[in-house]
C-alpha cells in the first residue's frame, strides 16, 4: 500500500469550507447525531476515509481524489476568488467550471452516492 496515499476523503471542498471560516480558519459543525455544535478547521470536517479510494489491480488507489482535487478543484479556486474580488458572474470557460463543480458537487457527497448504490443494487 501506498503510505502517500491520501486517506482523508473532503466531499466538500477545502477551498469552499474556507469561505466560511471564521478570521483563526475554524468552522463551526453541528452534529444532528449528538446535537451539539462543535468548532474544527476545514481539514477536520466534511470528509469521509477512503470515500474515493477504488481497488486496482495494483492495490488502493486514490486517483478519484487527486483528480478531483488537482484538475476540477484548482481551476475552480481561481474562478471563485475572482469572482470575490471583481463582484461579477463568470463567464465562458470560467463558467462552464463553476457549473461543473457544482454538479461534481452534488454527487460527491456521502448521501449521494448511497443512493446511487442502492439504485442499482
Amino acid at each position: 500500500m501506498d503510505s502517500r496515499r491520501k486517506k482523508k476523503h473532503h466531499y466538500v471542498p477545502r477551498l469552499l469550507l474556507s469561505g466560511f471560516a471564521d478570521e483563526e480558519g475554524y468552522l463551526f459543525e453541528y452534529s444532528f447525531q449528538t446535537k451539539k455544535v462543535s468548532r474544527h478547521s476545514s481539514k477536520g470536517v466534511a470528509h469521509q476515509e477512503e470515500l474515493y479510494t477504488i481497488d486496482t489491480p495494483n492495490g488502493p488507489s486514490d486517483a478519484l481524489e487527486e483528480t478531483l482535487g488537482t484538475q476540477l478543484e484548482s481551476r475552480a479556486a481561481t474562478v471563485i476568488q475572482q469572482i470575490a474580488k471583481a463582484r461579477t458572474a463568470p463567464l465562458g470557460s470560467d463558467l462552464d467550471t463553476l457549473v461543473s463543480l457544482m454538479a461534481v458537487q452534488f454527487l460527491r457527497v456521502p448521501r449521494s452516492r448511497e443512493e446511487r448504490l442502492d439504485f442499482f443494487e
